[in-house]
């Protein structure tokens, strides 16, 4: 009798195990299966998020294609004539700037070529491109902190106070060459400045405008 109780007892023991490890069978496959489907929801994540930035690429200049055949106006601020042309030496098409405040509307495509012709008339401000959107595709935006328009420009002309003084000698060397034979002009015609003014300005850019003045009169007395 005590061997038939031994052979049931390990029976049941035997039967136990192999519920054990088939519950932990099922437990690893439903672990499996969570983490596939995990898996999947991570993927289609992916995948959408993939498709919304394939959705939201732009191309590769958002500018150029408004601007493409635009005029685009520009203005001179030197006060003499100014040759441009969309080739070096004076070569393809050429627009002429008579004097100061001349304006000319120049198509988009034959302003970037006269840039790069003459990338530092338009770099100083001699020639100021009253279009932010060109400016900014030509990548001029910099340069265009320390540029004056032609109001400005004008208000310099007129020397009242320090300031005045203070942006005409941040002027780029040839404009504020042109600007000071402006001051110069404004003399002759009986215009008073502030001696003050214009004797830092002789000063500190090294301009002589009694020299100036003189030899403007000894070139109207000859006309």
């Amino acid at each position: 009798m005590a061997n038939y109780a031994k052979k049931e007892t390990t029976t049941v023991k035997v039967d136990e195990k192999k519920e054990k490890v088939t519950a932990d069978v099922v437990t690893v496959e439903q672990k499996l299966s969570d983490v596939t489907a995990q898996l999947a929801k991570a993927l289609d994540a992916i995948n959408q998020l993939q498709q919304n930035q394939s959705n939201s690429v732009q191309p590769t200049s958002t500018v150029e294609p408004v601007l493409k055949g635009k005029k685009i106006k520009v203005v001179s601020l030197m006060h003499y004539l100014v040759n441009l042309s969309t080739d070096p030496m004076g070569q393809g098409k050429i627009f002429v700037f008579e004097d100061y405040g001349s304006t000319i509307k120049i198509k988009f495509d034959d302003l970037e070529d006269c840039y790069a012709s003459y990338r530092k008339t338009f770099e100083d401000g001699s020639l100021y491109i009253a279009d932010a959107d060109a400016v900014e595709e030509l990548g001029l935006t910099e340069d265009y902190q320390k540029i004056y328009d032609k109001k400005t420009v004008d208000k310099i002309i007129l020397l009242k106070t320090e300031l005045e003084v203070d942006m005409f000698l941040n002027m780029s060397t040839d404009l504020r060459d042109s600007t000071a034979r402006a001051i110069a002009d404004r003399m002759v015609s009986g215009e008073k400045y502030d001696l003050n003014l214009t004797h830092r300005i002789e000063q500190e850019a090294d301009i002589d405008f009694e020299k100036m003045v003189s030899d403007i009169k000894s070139y109207q007395r000859t006309e």
